[in-house]
Protein backbone atom coordinates (compact mmCIF):
# COMPACT_ATOMS: atom_id res chain seq x y z
CA UNK A 1 0.00 0.00 0.00
CA UNK A 2 1.58 3.23 -1.04
CA UNK A 3 1.07 6.37 0.26
CA UNK A 4 2.43 9.87 -0.92
CA UNK A 5 3.13 12.36 1.53
CA UNK A 6 0.26 14.78 0.44
CA UNK A 7 -2.23 12.04 1.69
CA UNK A 8 0.03 11.30 4.92
CA UNK A 9 0.32 15.09 5.51
CA UNK A 10 -3.33 15.43 5.19
CA UNK A 11 -4.32 12.80 7.17
CA UNK A 12 -1.72 13.28 9.60
CA UNK A 13 -3.74 17.37 10.40
CA UNK A 14 -7.06 15.96 10.31
CA UNK A 15 -6.21 13.57 13.18
CA UNK A 16 -4.10 16.49 14.73
CA UNK A 17 -7.18 18.85 14.45
CA UNK A 18 -9.49 16.24 15.93
CA UNK A 19 -7.25 15.79 19.18
CA UNK A 20 -6.95 19.26 19.79
CA UNK A 21 -10.70 19.77 19.36
CA UNK A 22 -11.34 16.81 21.78
CA UNK A 23 -9.15 18.36 24.53
CA UNK A 24 -9.99 22.33 23.84
CA UNK A 25 -13.43 21.42 24.16
CA UNK A 26 -12.66 19.05 27.73
CA UNK A 27 -10.76 21.52 29.38
CA UNK A 28 -11.90 23.03 32.43
CA UNK A 29 -10.00 26.16 33.60
CA UNK A 30 -9.64 26.49 37.25
CA UNK A 31 -8.41 30.00 38.96
CA UNK A 32 -6.61 29.31 41.90
CA UNK A 33 -6.44 31.79 44.45
CA UNK A 34 -3.09 33.08 46.02
CA UNK A 35 -2.74 33.29 49.62
CA UNK A 36 -4.29 31.60 52.52
CA UNK A 37 -7.48 30.64 52.05
CA UNK A 38 -10.07 33.12 53.54
CA UNK A 39 -11.77 32.74 57.44
CA UNK A 40 -15.44 31.88 57.98
CA UNK A 41 -14.81 34.14 61.31
CA UNK A 42 -14.57 38.24 60.19
CA UNK A 43 -13.53 39.54 63.66
CA UNK A 44 -11.55 42.16 62.29
CA UNK A 45 -12.91 44.60 65.73
CA UNK A 46 -9.90 45.04 68.33
CA UNK A 47 -9.87 45.14 71.92
CA UNK A 48 -7.27 46.18 74.39
CA UNK A 49 -6.84 46.55 77.51
CA UNK A 50 -4.11 47.26 80.12
CA UNK A 51 -3.37 45.43 82.97
CA UNK A 52 -0.38 44.58 85.72
CA UNK A 53 1.89 42.08 84.77
CA UNK A 54 1.00 40.06 87.39
CA UNK A 55 -2.31 39.87 86.09
CA UNK A 56 -1.47 38.86 82.38
CA UNK A 57 0.38 36.51 84.02
CA UNK A 58 -2.18 35.31 86.43
CA UNK A 59 -4.61 35.00 83.32
CA UNK A 60 -2.19 33.27 81.32
CA UNK A 61 -1.75 30.34 83.99
CA UNK A 62 -5.28 29.98 84.14
CA UNK A 63 -5.53 30.32 79.96
CA UNK A 64 -2.94 27.38 79.80
CA UNK A 65 -4.22 25.15 82.27
CA UNK A 66 -7.27 24.70 79.93
CA UNK A 67 -5.32 24.60 77.14
CA UNK A 68 -6.32 27.70 75.24
CA UNK A 69 -4.66 30.82 74.00
CA UNK A 70 -5.06 33.97 76.33
CA UNK A 71 -7.31 35.69 73.67
CA UNK A 72 -9.24 32.85 73.90
CA UNK A 73 -9.91 32.96 77.39
CA UNK A 74 -10.52 36.14 77.62
CA UNK A 75 -13.44 35.85 74.78
CA UNK A 76 -15.13 33.20 76.32
CA UNK A 77 -15.02 34.69 79.87
CA UNK A 78 -16.19 37.83 78.25
CA UNK A 79 -19.00 35.78 76.65
CA UNK A 80 -20.27 34.05 79.51
CA UNK A 81 -20.73 36.99 81.88
CA UNK A 82 -22.45 39.13 79.28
Amino acid sequence: MLFNVRTIITVTIDIAMIICTYYNSEMKVINKQRGRPRKDNNATSRFEIRCTPEQKEKWETKANKLDLSLATWLKKLADKHS
